[in-house]
């Protein structure tokens, strides 16, 4: 016995009512799965807002200096993210400050945040230039941008962020 939607008067209407109305709604229950099956597949994800809370200078050898960032990563989301990485630049005072990644794992609850260290690396000449007016200031503007991965099988995996602002001197410490 041939099945239903193999069988060659199957889409022609000479087929009893019966069969037609067993098409009709194989056909519906098909379209339907796939509308709201699709519908499912993922919630668009809003970039998460980022500011800095404060930066450490770790370690000067070299060339090259080794700064800890404080980013306190806010979720405006209705539904939590999964962190496994951070990758972001810095640039103060409108010049390429630094850059760096973290592997970290951390679960932001919907509307809640977090603090993520990121380890962040810059050469000599680029600390320099960058606080080149740091006495002269009461603060430095800050420009941060990168991008935060996913886990948990997110669509997307990937979400880019940038935020801008002001640092207060008393932020910028030696430990």
């Amino acid at each position: 016995m041939t099945p239903l939607f193999l069988h060659p008067n199957a889409f022609r209407g000479t087929d009893t009512p019966a069969a037609a109305r067993r098409l009709r709604r194989l056909l519906w229950m098909a379209l339907c799965l796939v509308l709201f099956g699709c519908a499912g597949l993922g919630t668009r994800l809003l970039p998460p807002r980022i500011q800095i809370s404060a930066i450490a200078v770790e370690q000067i050898q070299g060339l090259e200096t080794v700064l800890r960032v404080d980013l306190r990563v806010m979720n405006g989301n209705e539904s939590a993210l999964h962190l496994r990485g951070v990758d972001c630049e810095l640039f103060l005072n409108d010049k390429k400050f630094a850059a760096g990644v973290s592997a970290v794992d951390i679960r932001i609850p919907a509307f809640e945040t977090r603090m993520i260290p990121v380890t962040v690396y810059s050469s000599v000449i680029d600390l320099v230039r960058g606080l080149v007016d740091f006495p002269k200031t009461e603060s430095l503007s800050y420009r941060i941008k990168g991008r935060v991965r996913l886990g948990g099988n997110a669509a997307p995996s990937v979400i880019p962020f940038s935020a801008e602002g002001t640092l207060a001197a008393e932020k910028l410490r030696r430990q």
